[in-house]
């Protein structure tokens, strides 16, 4: 396997004031510090001339209204201001530190720097640091000391270290008393987060196989804050339909219509409560997607219709993936 140099960042050549932030030329890289809202900043660094398109399937919210900052240099440093949250950037080298208004440290920068294709940001670890989020993964509820690869895997047989399973959200709570903030990498290539599993234990870094660091920080005095602001960005769920909030029946497969229905007519039979009966894989015909069994499941319509009459509403598992056979 090829390895490449660690390049960092390195100094900073110059500081470009924007309508909504700074762009930064450093040694090795060009950064761009945009400011979204009073607690929500985002940060862009590239090994290239220019950024990529700004484009992302995970951002719900594009247009934000202008919000009053400034941008001041201090002791040769830049430091940009809102009323919630201050970005204090040191220039030899440089580094973005994440700090409350009146100075007081939310998160220290320990650099950005590229291994090869590969972009990296290393941050400061405080001692009584927790972390939570990063979607569904085994482990701890804390996720300090893990690391986790943002690579959905399917693995029915996951135990508690086997680490990712079927759903990756690379958004990241930090807590410790007094301090909150959230951090969502917003790069679509194989992430992996590193929360502290380090020599020194005193950093974590949050790591790409390609592409940009880009990253939006989210201050706030809670965690609840974190999230408002990280929902306020990739969007909100729409309020279920009211039979979702029932009692569901869901296992690994009935291999027909008939054990369904049979199911269905015990719950009732028993008394059992229940709105909602699912279908695993095996309702397809050979594993195809949006296909029925034309033998165990032959009349899909009818079957659904039976069990409506029931009051039971039918969720079918749809597999991300299109089958590739010769038939």
């Amino acid at each position: 396997m090829a390895t490449h140099p660690i390049t960092g960042i390195g100094n900073v050549r110059s500081v470009t004031k924007r309508d909504d932030g700074v762009e930064v030329q450093c040694d090795a890289g060009r950064v761009r510090v945009t400011v979204l809202s009073d607690t929500i900043v985002r940060v862009r660094a590239t090994q290239a001339t220019q950024f990529g398109p700004d484009f992302s399937y995970a951002i719900a919210k594009t247009k934000w209204a202008k919000v009053k900052w400034d941008c001041r240099r201090d002791d040769g440093q830049h430091i940009l201001r809102t009323k919630r949250v201050a970005v204090r950037i040191e220039t030899a080298p440089l580094r973005i530190h994440w700090e409350r208004p009146d100075g007081t440290a939310l998160n220290a920068d320990r650099g950005i720097e590229w291994e090869g294709p590969k972009c990296r940001w290393k941050r400061s670890l405080a001692a009584d640091e927790m972390f939570f989020g990063c979607g569904e993964k085994t482990g701890q509820f804390n996720k300090r000391g893990e690391v986790f690869a943002n690579w959905n895997t399917d693995n029915p047989s996951h135990t508690y270290l086997n680490g990712e399973v079927y759903v990756s959200i690379p958004f990241l709570i930090s807590t410790r008393p007094g301090a909150h903030y959230g951090i969502f990498f917003d790069n679509s290539h194989r992430t992996l987060f590193n929360l502290g599993r380090v020599p020194d234990e005193q950093h974590y870094f949050l790591e790409a196989d390609a592409g940009e660091v880009d990253a939006y920080f989210f201050a706030g005095n809670s965690v609840r804050d974190i999230v408002r602001g990280y929902t306020e960005l990739t969007g909100r769920m729409w309020l279920p339909p009211k039979w979702a909030l029932g009692f569901q029946q869901c296992r690994w497969s009935y291999m027909s219509a008939d054990e369904v229905l049979t199911v269905a007519t015990k719950l009732r039979a028993e008394k059992i409560p229940c709105d909602v009966i699912y279908c695993d894989i095996d309702y397809m015909d050979g594993y195809r997607v949006f296909t029925w069994n034309p033998k165990t499941f032959a009349k899909p319509k009818e079957f659904i219709q039976k069990l409506k009459k029931h009051g039971f509403r039918l969720v079918t598992i749809i597999d991300p993936g299109v089958k590739n056979d010769d038939e």
